[in-house]
């Protein structure tokens, strides 16, 4: 099987799964939206009394937020539920049944579980 494939597949059991509950998935979305406008309106409470901040203007700043909030979500997002569980699986014996499956452990482990609003 395919890497594509496996990553795929994974990524519609978790959308599948985030989408099951709809009210859960408004609430997630609002408030996701909802940090993006606090992050916004902060940046320009601070941005309204002076126009540049450490020698950076408004829009770099806005970018370089951008840039942190994407690479800690891809973090948080995709890498850490999956690797938190692994603790409980050594522990439990769980580990030994992924490591037989048809499918390069390390991708499954680390992408069988997205938190897709982080």
């Amino acid at each position: 099987m395919s890497v594509r494939r496996v990553l795929r597949a994974l990524w519609r059991v978790n959308v599948v799964e985030e989408l099951q509950y709809r009210a859960n998935f408004l609430a997630s979305l609002l408030g996701t939206l909802f940090w993006i406008a606090m992050a916004l309106l902060t940046l320009a409470l601070f941005f309204r009394h002076t126009a540049r901040l450490g020698g950076w203007d408004y829009w770099e700043v806005v970018v370089l937020l951008g840039v942190f909030n994407a690479l800690t979500g891809v973090i948080e997002a995709v890498l850490r539920p999956g690797i938190g569980e692994l603790v409980d699986e050594v522990r439990s014996g769980k580990l030994d049944l992924i490591l037989t499956r048809p499918v390069d452990a390390q991708l499954y482990v680390s992408f069988r579980r997205l938190d897709l609003w982080r």
